[in-house]
């Protein structure tokens, strides 16, 4: 299925190369925000992050580990019984000292906060602010945070401004989650088109792991409106139902994917910014198709009057 997550840490830091630069989502190469279109502002070049996430790695061959670790215990055996005769009858000054590192201090990153227009509800926002959408309290945001799916000899899908709701749900598998949400350009005007290639791509992208492609049903496009520069404007709308066809223990049964997408025919490179929704629809809690449709809706472009900056917190790291 190749997940991947990472943290944004950069400028240029992912390149995406299907992101379509001078609209929506994110800059691909060099300016790692978005550029104005309808009201979007530039977003400031962000300071380093932490590490990124780290991705699920194979499992260990143990038996080849076991040998490697008695092998290095005997090297130790060998090289501190020789080091124990070199050093015996020397005083205690004239042994290596271990030298320790003074401690540094990280501040991230100031964070832009907006209010979630969804009562109860949580809003997940660009990195200025310009932009956001709200998920149920139960998900979990993590707008720093780039994911998708890469491999299998397909480009990388990227989804940008991302949240997730029971992320390591499957027993040893860290990469499962039940949903996810986030924000991706694509190059293609037609917001219409643009939502059927989006729940399309990201059905089959999502819901394939370790066996065949789901059986994806895609609906018809609604036209529904979003917030922007306080105008309301016409948008595209359109959920897909999905049923997987098997494989990995962890791959659900039943799915929505569902996606808006907001047409820009007039920028540098024209095409449509898309939030996509991807949920399980057989476990505890589900996100159901009208939260789906809920969270979809909240996309909007966010006035500067409703955006507060909080400063980074220091933090010592030794």
């Amino acid at each position: 299925m190749g997940w991947f997550n990472r943290r944004q840490q950069r400028a240029g830091g992912y390149e995406d190369k299907a992101a379509l630069s001078g609209f929506g989502g994110y800059e691909p190469s060099d300016s790692g925000g978005f550029a104005p279109t309808h009201g979007f502002a530039p977003e400031p070049k962000p300071e380093p992050e932490p590490e990124p996430e780290p991705r699920s790695e194979p499992k260990p061959n143990h038996a080849k580990t076991r040998r490697a670790v008695l092998v290095g215990f005997a090297v130790i055996l060998v090289w501190g019984g020789m080091y124990y005769v070199s050093t015996t009858g020397g005083s205690d000054d004239e042994r290596p000292r271990p030298t320790t590192r003074p401690p540094s201090t990280y501040t991230p990153p100031p964070q832009v906060k907006v209010p979630a227009v969804v009562a109860g509800w949580q809003s997940v926002a660009s990195r200025d602010g310009t932009f956001a959408y709200d998920v149920p309290a139960r998900w979990t945001p993590k707008p720093g945070t780039i994911h998708g799916w890469e491999g299998d000899g397909r480009p990388t899908l990227s989804l940008t401004t991302s949240a997730f709701y029971r992320d390591g749900y499957c027993e040893g598998e860290r990469s499962s989650r039940l949903a996810g949400a986030g924000v991706r350009s694509v190059p293609v005007v037609d917001a219409a088109e643009a939502t059927a290639q989006t729940v399309t791509e990201v059905a089959e992208r999502a819901y394939t792991w370790d066996g065949p492609p789901p059986r994806v049903s895609v609906g018809e496009a609604t036209d529904t409106e979003i917030s922007l520069n306080g105008k309301k404007v016409a948008v595209k709308m359109r959920l897909a139902e999905v049923t997987p066809a098997g494989g990995h223990r962890c791959l659900v049964t039943s799915a929505l994917v569902g996606a808006i997408a907001l047409s820009n025919p007039k920028a540098d490179k024209p095409g449509s910014a898309v939030l996509v929704v991807y949920a399980d629809q057989t476990r505890d809690q589900p996100t159901t198709r009208d939260e789906i449709a809920q969270m979809l809706r909240s996309f909007r472009g966010v006035p500067e009057k409703d955006r507060s900056t909080i400063p980074g917190t220091p933090s010592v790291i030794r």
